[in-house]
């Protein structure tokens, strides 16, 4: 102090105050100014930073000046200021920052020669007019009446607090959260550098200054924020701890990017917690996914920079600008565009949104309200309904990962913590797929259906819809008397809905530690011997960072996890593994003795008919020297791997078998194995032999049921025939009979098979092969027993199947039925479902019945949806309507889902009462059968059924009762002969051009005294939506 005592005494060294040191800053353009020494109170410090390679951090004294230390010399100064301390600073030089800032600042700066002491002494300053003196500068060239910092207003949301208290608890050493005495929050992670919490342990004193003071929710309820003016210091750094830091290297390298992310994007308090809710969800999910290995920095800065993020841009932070900027304002106050971070919606909370039992019954008494039906009438409305959710959150997502489910056979979305069914189409048109699917090197994919390659991958969801179908059965004598008490039994699917081409797939960042050493070890003994075969190779990784070190002759050999054969370009193929190791020489050896000499069938076996699969015959030959084919005796190419290329051709219906007392799910697909027959060398092309089989998938293998499409070849590392225990004295006879036959010979689908999908070079079958229009369908010239077809669902109604209902019943009855409920089977009431099928091309329609007792229940049966049904059982009834039956051997296929507000039939009834619809005779519609809603008027002329029951006030039962008498006062009264105005709708299409002699009805025509036999066209059933009584005075007004 002594040395400071004699600096201040000196003629030469005089200290100023704060307030005239601003004076002589604001006035250094009109003066010159040499050092200067101040006198001042440290206001605000920030901790060291770095600005493009210079270190440096920033003081506020008096909240007047402005003061930026960079020397290197001079950094260790910010261990020992403290904020509310006087200090003295020596030989400081005034100056101005232009570049980097919005705004100029006019600022001291320390030079070589600057010291810093502490004022106990209280040093007494010398005035502005003595200073001036001494250092020969005119006072008139001083502009004095300047407005001050501190008159101008603060901002009551910026004021600052500061606080002591003790470490209790480490909430996020990520984000830099820590307890403070049980009670506060501190959040840290906008502190412009954060190195130093790092030795902040469990226990240790710590002071924070100028800190915002915010509120929270939950308990606790206190938190703090610290800035760029906040100052952490640690007064005790406690008892050391005994906990190991896990993996403390993954943390520091995680606040890191959380430190990047914030700066760069110059996120405020709410993107700040948004992004810590991300980065949970995120760091959960990657550990959840134990099957991968991801590294969670890459897939978090990968799913950024996505288009999933659009609002985020770079907008990097300027800390010197909102360190001197008055007043201040920080992220803490900021208030930018919402969501920035993607919200990360969770599965729990979409499962919540589809059973929410009380809306969805809202909803039903809102909509029913002018119904006016009641009893049987109304539960039969009730019955089913369904809820679209679709998200209407731009910025909200999903992420998780798809799985195959060995119960159910649905796909699955899962997040970590819960599930839900899925259903994958696309969202407007049909899409068929080729080779250029399988391509996953982009996040984006192209193509909207699932790929076998995505399963298991993480993934976020952009754009989806959850869907919500709500079977109900209770008693309801009105719609005011629907509510929760009055319902008996409820049952809720809720599954999502989303298309590929809104999502984003990322494929695991960490390869195999040892293979990578290996490699690149290899690669440097080789390009330092000189070896010409050891060249770098340059790949792409999946981030899109180049990586050396791979060998390109390794190149070929890589393959995916459970295939050991290469294809080459003409051949696309990607394999999803769902098992974590498979030894494909021992499982080839349990294929029986009949399936190994299958395939020396010699080449005269015919060929596929109708043009021959061809291909390149060098996809079958390994590029290594160990290959994959053969030549038999007879000269023709085999396949000596135990994969088998199988070409499915039709899917069968999930359903339910018992095995070994216990009920599980079992389906089957028609198809045959392929064997390729060299036809034509000279031209490299190859035609297949086949074998027509039935792949039987039951148990744990019903999980590829979503996934397998019919008309698709694929590839199985493992299938097992049915072994019939033929005795060897008649193994020849026996294969030769089912050779020369042709039938189709079973084989059963192992748990641990894996499937790979390929695209050949020329497929010779279309997806949409057999498939029929819904007027082909119709028409009296169709033949066919079964029939495919591809419509959009118009309508869905449900009636009595004839089986027992579901739900009714005791002790085993009703655990069976819990179940296949389990199993995805079971619908309460077990009624059948009657759709509406629309073509695509015309108005043509035909009804399909469902009864799905047994069967799978399928999801995406809603209005809107396009439909593809496989082998429907074609009926036609006495009065020649056309109709069709779902049955076992029976499929449907999601091709596209739409997200209507309402039903095509209640947009049709909304839209003729707001713009009133015209009244038209039902013989103008006659010649003009299409599916619309139309208005006419007219007379009730004969009832011809009429059924009423009574109910049993004790039981609760229905009974008929007898009503020819009622039936006579009906048809005599004056209700039926006055004239009404019906809303009616064709209940199906029927073209009266292609109607044939033998399809027309006999009719007894009764005129006057005599009858006439004749042929007519079938009686065209119509369907009543609504009825009314016309107003004669509203009618002649309007017209």
């Amino acid at each position: 102090m002594d040395e400071l005592t004699a600096m201040v005494h000196h003629s030469h060294e005089m200290v100023l105050s704060t307030e005239d040191a601003w004076t002589i800053l604001q006035n250094k353009d009109n003066i010159s100014v040499g050092n200067i020494n101040i006198k001042g109170r440290i206001s605000s410090i920030s901790e060291i930073f770095r600005v493009n390679k210079d270190k440096l951090f920033l003081m506020i004294i008096d909240d007047m000046v402005n003061i930026i230390v960079m020397k290197e010399e001079l950094l260790k100064w910010n261990e020992y200021l403290v904020p509310g301390h006087d200090y003295i600073f020596t030989r400081f030089k005034p100056a101005t920052l232009k570049k980097g800032v919005d705004i100029p600042f006019k600022v001291f700066m320390p030079g070589s020669k600057s010291e810093l002491f502490k004022d106990d002494d209280n040093i007494k300053t010398c005035s502005l007019t003595k200073w001036l003196e001494r250092n020969s500068l005119d006072k008139d060239k001083l502009h004095l009446n300047l407005p001050k910092p501190t008159d101008k207003e603060l901002d009551p949301g910026c004021k600052f607090v500061s606080y002591q208290g003790k470490i209790e608890k480490v909430i996020s050493s990520e984000f830099g959260i820590y307890n403070l005495d049980g009670n506060i929050l501190l959040h840290t992670s906008y502190l412009p550098a954060s190195k130093r919490i790092v030795i902040i342990n469990i226990g240790s004193t710590i002071i924070v200054y100028n800190v915002h003071h915010g509120t929270g929710k939950v308990a606790p309820r206190i938190h703090l924020y610290c800035c760029s003016k906040s100052t952490l210091q640690v007064v005790n750094s406690g008892p050391p701890t005994t906990v190991k830091i896990h993996n403390a290297s993954y943390t520091e390298a995680v606040r890191t990017w959380v430190y990047h992310t914030i700066n760069t994007y110059s996120l405020n308090r709410i993107e700040c917690e948004n992004l810590q809710h991300f980065y949970q969800t995120v760091y959960c999910l990657c550990k959840g996914l134990k099957r991968e290995k991801y590294d969670v920095i890459r897939l978090l800065q990968s799913v950024l920079s996505t288009s999933c993020c659009l609002r985020l841009q770079p907008q990097p932070r300027n800390i010197i600008q909102e360190f001197f900027t008055s007043p201040h304002s920080c992220f803490f106050k900021q208030v930018g565009e919402a969501h920035k971070i993607p919200n990360i919606v969770t599965v729990e909370s979409l499962l919540e949104l589809a059973s929410n039992q009380s809306d969805q019954i809202e909803t039903l008494k809102t909509k029913h309200q002018h119904s006016h039906l009641t009893g049987k009438d109304l539960s039969e409305k009730l019955y089913w309904s369904y809820k679209l959710s679709p998200n209407q959150d731009t910025q909200g997502v999903i992420m998780g990962w798809l799985e195959l489910c060995t119960t159910t056979g649905h796909l699955i979305f899962c997040d970590g913590k819960n599930r839900i069914n899925t259903i994958i189409t696309s969202n407007n048109n049909q899409h068929n797929c080729d080779r250029n699917c399988l391509d996953i090197s982009s996040t984006t994919s192209h193509c909207p259906l699932l790929q076998l390659q995505t399963l298991g991958k993480i993934l976020i969801v952009k754009s989806f819809c959850v869907v919500s179908e709500q079977f109900m059965v209770g008693q309801f004598s009105s719609i005011e008397s629907l509510n929760t008490d009055s319902v008996d039994e409820i049952q809720h699917i809720p599954y999502l809905q989303f298309s590929m081409s809104d999502s984003h797939v990322f494929l695991p960042s960490k390869r195999n530690s040892s293979q990578s050493k290996c490699s690149l070890k290899d690669n440097f003994k080789k390009k330092k011997e000189g070896n010409s075969d050891g060249h770098l190779l340059e790949t792409k990784s999946a981030k899109g960072s180049l990586c050396k070190g791979v060998l390109a002759s390794d190149s070929s050999s890589k393959t995916v996890q459970g295939f050991t054969a290469l294809r080459n370009e003409q051949r696309s193929h990607v394999s999803c593994t769902t098992s974590r190791s498979a030894n494909f020489g021992e499982n080839s050896k349990a294929i029986s003795e009949i399936n190994n000499n299958a395939r020396e069938i010699p080449c005269s076996v015919k060929p596929i008919p109708n043009g021959c699969l061809k291909r390149n015959t060098d996809s079958f030959v390994h590029q290594n020297a160990q290959s994959d084919v053969s030549m038999n005796q007879n000269g023709c190419q085999t396949d000596t791997r135990n994969v088998k290329t199988v070409m499915i051709t039709h899917k069968e219906s999930l359903m339910t078998e018992t095995f070994r007392g216990q009920t599980r799910l079992k389906f089957t697909a028609l198809g045959c194995i392929m064997y390729p027959i060299a036809c034509d060398k000279s031209k490299g092309l190859e035609n297949y032999r086949y074998e027509p089989i039935v792949l039987v998938f039951q148990g744990p293998s019903v999980k590829w049921y979503d996934v397998i499409l019919s008309a698709a070849v694929y590839e199985f590392d493992q299938l097992k025939y049915v072994d019939y225990k033929v005795p060897s004295s008649m193994q020849y006879r026996v294969k030769t009979s089912v050779q020369r036959s042709k039938a189709r010979r079973t084989v059963t689908v192992p748990t641990d098979t894996h499937i790979n999908r390929i695209f050949l070079q020329d497929h010779s079958v279309q997806p949409n092969e057999g498939v029929k229009d819904i007027e082909d369908i119709l028409s009296t010239e169709c033949k066919d027993g079964l029939v495919s077809v591809i419509g959009r669902i118009v309508g869905r109604k449900h009636c009595e199947s004839g089986l027992p209902p579901k739900g009714v019943g005791f002790n085993e009855e009703k655990l069976r039925i819990e179940i296949q409920r389990n199993l995805g089977v079971s619908m309460i009431g077990n009624q059948c479902v009657q759709l509406q099928l629309k073509s695509l091309t015309n108005t043509s329609e035909i009804t399909i019945y469902m009864k799905l007792e047994r069967t799978s229940y399928p999801l995406g049966l809603i209005p809107g949806t396009v439909l593809k049904f496989e082998r429907l059982e074609r009926k036609t009834s006495k009065r020649g309507t056309v109709y069709c039956h779902y049955i076992s051997v029976s499929s449907c296929t999601v091709i596209s889902f739409t997200t209507p507000t309402h039903s095509s039939q209640e947009k049709q009834i909304e839209d003729m009462n707001r713009n009133g619809a015209r009244v038209v005779y039902i013989l103008d519609k006659l010649h003009d059968r299409d599916s619309n809603i139309f208005l006419c008027q007219g007379r009730i002329y004969q009832i011809i059924s009429l059924k009423l029951e009574c109910k049993c006030c004790l039981c609760d039962s229905y009974n008929d009762i007898p009503i020819a008498m009622f039936l006579q006062q009906l048809c005599n009264s004056s209700s039926v002969k006055t004239s009404w105005q019906f809303q009616l709708k064709p209940f199906y299409n029927q073209n009266i051009h292609t109607v044939k002699m033998e399809d027309l009805e006999v009719r007894n025509v009764h005129v006057g005294d005599t009858t006439i036999l004749t042929k007519g066209l079938p009686y065209w059933t119509l369907e009543c939506i609504d009825l009314k009584h016309i107003n004669y005075s509203t009618a002649l007004l309007n017209s």
